[in-house]
């Protein structure tokens, strides 16, 4: 029999070959990881019975993790910057971007895998974000875009690199303004969200801050890398020495926030899109 385990020899060991989840893998440095299992109940009552029955159906696992950028040294978001082509952001305190990379169940019959479903991801991606601000003496807060308004460019900084600078940018449309402020003392703060409109655009640093996701465009996650409708960008990872969790995997969602006082922090979530073996 063996003995309980604790958690300093978990680790997501590796994530595809050449892929944006390599990318993302090899330029943050993970601190936490979870994955869920589940399968399906079918219920199988029969009429006239006394209790209700039941069989396991499909199953399917998905996972989550958190990570600080970059791997090799991470910074504080005191670094962080916003711009806008037009906008609200006079002391700007932290700012939120999120990336929707969607999933599709695209389980085939047969199920050759032993009963999992199987996933990909969503054609087109979504994102989104939020960032706070505080409210000056002398420059009116801006209103959400207004209408048949065109959205905007806005440039979210992580890090000064000197002649180039780490950055995810594209244009964005204002969805809501917070205003909250009390009798008290305290510094009165805006709180705005935006959607992205177009392409999201990720910049490497000239020096000392590695791209999160490849340079460029942010496109579809990547999951079937010869195109044959099998997924095969594996995820592995460790839990103790020996003992692992591995499968295909895609990037489902990932999360950045930057934050003067704390370290940027990456977080996402991921879909095993076939068969997970635990060894």
């Amino acid at each position: 029999m063996g003995y309980p385990i604790t958690a300093e020899l978990g680790k997501i060991t590796s994530w595809g070959s050449a892929e944006d989840v390599t990318t993302l893998l090899a330029n943050t440095r993970v601190v936490n990881f979870g994955v869920t299992f589940k399968s399906d109940e079918q219920d199988i009552t029969a009429m006239a019975a006394t209790s209700m029955e039941y069989m396991g159906g499909l199953r399917s696992a998905e996972g989550t993790f958190e990570a600080l950028w970059p791997n090799s040294a991470p910074v504080l978001g005191d670094t962080a910057a916003i711009t806008f082509a037009g906008g609200y952001a006079q002391f700007a305190q932290r700012f939120r971007i999120a990336i929707d990379f969607g999933e599709e169940d695209i389980t085939p019959l047969p199920t050759a895998t032993g009963g999992w479903r199987r996933f990909m991801p969503s054609g087109l991606i979504k994102w989104s974000g939020s960032y706070t601000a505080l409210a000056v003496s002398d420059t009116a807060a801006s209103l959400p875009t207004a209408v048949n308004t065109a959205a905007g460019a806005a440039t979210f900084k992580l890090k000064e690199c000197g002649a180039t600078d780490a950055t995810w940018g594209g244009n964005i449309m204002t969805t809501s303004l917070g205003h909250r402020q009390s009798a008290s003392r305290g510094k009165v703060e805006l709180d705005y969200a935006f959607m992205g409109s177009g392409a999201l655009t990720i910049t490497a640093g000239s020096s000392g801050g590695p791209a999160i996701l490849p340079a460029g465009a942010v496109d579809k996650s990547d999951w079937d890398t010869n195109g044959d409708g099998v997924p095969d960008v594996t995820w592995l990872g460790q839990t103790f020495t020996s003992r692992t969790i591995s499968g295909a995997a895609f990037l489902r969602s990932l999360e950045l926030e930057a934050t003067p006082g704390q370290p940027i922090k990456v977080t996402g979530s991921f879909r095993f899109s076939d068969a997970v073996t635990l060894a």
